[in-house]
């Protein structure tokens, strides 16, 4: 019974929201992060002569994080 207590508690203290909007403003660095790491994978390859890679980040981490 305690585990499951223990795990009640953690979703508790993450709906606190100054928890809530900390996690939020973490996701959206994330995003923004990956929208960058993206296009300087397109720059890089386009600079030299390759095509844009057919895999997109951003839609790699939707995937990973649904």
């Amino acid at each position: 019974m305690a585990i499951i207590q223990q795990a009640v508690d953690v979703f508790k203290y993450q709906l606190k929201p100054e928890i809530n909007g900390e996690m939020r403003t973490t996701y959206n660095k994330v995003w923004t992060e990956i929208d960058v790491f993206q296009d300087a994978i397109v720059a890089l390859r386009s600079s030299n002569g390759e095509p844009a890679p057919e895999f997109n980040i951003a839609k790699l981490w939707q995937e990973y994080s649904e």
